[in-house]
């Protein structure tokens, strides 16, 4: 590495010594402490004085900042202290090559980095020189542009580059991972005015995070990220619904579920869980549910929360049908020891706030509208059979196969 970045006697002295203290190790942990070793004898050449940053080139830049990206060691100190070495290199007016520079930038965004190098990139605009490396970029370098082009608040910096038009292609997009993907829409401003002319390579990466997404594992996303590719779906202004189903059963949208804590803390989080799906009326069964067990746990271990705020954390849960289908949880929660207690306590707002949470326990236990509507298109089918057997009967054919009586089909149309 060093000998590419033309820096090859730098640490040579220390070979002997490391090798023997690197023995037994996994290549990556080697490549670790190699670099542990390294870092000192950058960050020892390396001076904050300005007249040291012309000793330095950017191909030297590059290698380092790949270096220490291909082993994923994140060293903040090394990446500021590159950045620094950089703005001088840049404010002395030395030409950047456009591979080493992306190359640069790549490896700052692998490992969270990439705002270090802010300064550079201001003045590389500053000094009309960064579109000519814009323009060089690769589709690969998406991630960095999109960045760049938010930091400068410049839609027209992600218009500009030469695959801007191949970028949005599905084939390529899938080429990110998932976190990529996301990063993206996470840093993507509201699309309005200028922003509304690149809101289509929006559409396309966020319906690509929304296919990668269905079949990611459980934990493979953070809640940060989940969160953001939910809020990404929920507030899209074409079919929401359509991007909502597939993440209603994604393993990957477990994460958000409440963990165990305090019942407020429980419920704000179940209700922030699953407002983005109670939002469009997409139901999410497997967050539902480990909504539910997780507040029925919240409730079981507090004896002293109030009927009102159990009844309000109920209600989250009824809008988004989280209830429809779990006797055995509304069972719960009714015998649970806070609602039990309200029953025996004597008072207006205990009173009221007792009998507005039984109510909606009982709601639950109510037919899904459709359920409803197909069970009466059913009764009404047989009552129709009935009447026409009926007549039948009447002029002499004996033939009964009626599923139900006459007597029991009228009481059910009119129930």
């Amino acid at each position: 590495v060093f000998a590419e970045a033309g820096l090859g006697g730098v640490g040579r002295d220390r070979n002997a010594a490391g090798a023997a203290a690197l023995g037994g190790q996994t290549t990556r942990d080697l490549g670790k402490s190699a670099l542990d070793s390294l870092v000192r004898c950058v960050l020892c050449r390396s001076s904050t004085s300005s007249n040291e940053a012309p000793t330095w080139t950017s191909k030297q830049l590059a290698v380092l900042a790949n270096a220490f990206s291909a082993v994923q060691a994140t060293r903040p100190e090394v990446f500021k202290r590159l950045a620094a070495i950089a703005e001088r290199l840049t404010q002395a007016a030395t030409e950047w090559d456009s591979e080493h520079l992306w190359k640069l930038l790549h490896a700052a965004d692998q490992i969270g980095l990439l705002d270090c190098f802010d300064e550079t990139v201001r003045l590389l605009r500053k000094q009309n020189a960064l579109l000519r490396h814009v323009m060089a970029a690769s589709s690969s370098d998406l991630p960095v542009l999109l960045h760049i082009s938010v930091q400068l608040d410049d839609p027209f910096i992600l218009l500009s580059f030469s695959g801007f038009t191949d970028c949005g292609a599905r084939e390529h997009l899938q080429t990110f991972t998932l976190n990529q993907l996301i990063g993206m829409l996470q840093i993507w401003p509201p699309e309005d005015g200028r922003w509304l002319s690149v809101a289509e390579l929006r559409t396309r990466i966020l319906d690509v995070a929304v296919d990668m997404a269905e079949h990611a594992e459980v934990e493979e996303l953070s809640v940060e990220q989940a969160r953001a590719l939910l809020r990404a779906a929920a507030d899209h202004k074409g079919n929401a619904q359509a991007l909502l189903r597939p993440l209603a059963t994604s393993p990957a949208i477990l994460v958000i579920a409440p963990e165990m804590d305090l019942f407020a803390e429980v419920c704000a989080q179940v209700a922030d869980a699953i407002q983005p799906f109670a939002q469009h009326n997409v139901r999410a069964p497997g967050l539902e549910a480990l909504c539910v067990a997780r507040l029925l746990r919240s409730i079981a271990s507090e004896c002293d929360i109030e009927p009102l705020d159990l009844s309000q954390a109920i209600n989250d849960l009824a809008e988004s049908g989280a209830l429809q289908g779990m006797p055995t949880a509304i069972t719960a929660i009714a015998e649970s020891p806070p609602v039990v207690a309200a029953a025996t306590v004597q008072g207006h707002v205990t009173e009221t706030a007792f009998a507005e949470l039984i109510a909606l326990l009982f709601k639950q236990e109510v037919p899904a509208q459709e359920d409803v509507n197909d069970q009466l298109h059913l009764w009404v089918s047989q009552l129709e059979d009935a009447v026409r057997k009926e007549a039948s009967e009447e002029n002499g054919d004996t033939e009964d196969d009626r599923i139900l009586s006459m007597e029991s089909l009228a009481k059910l149309a009119e129930d």
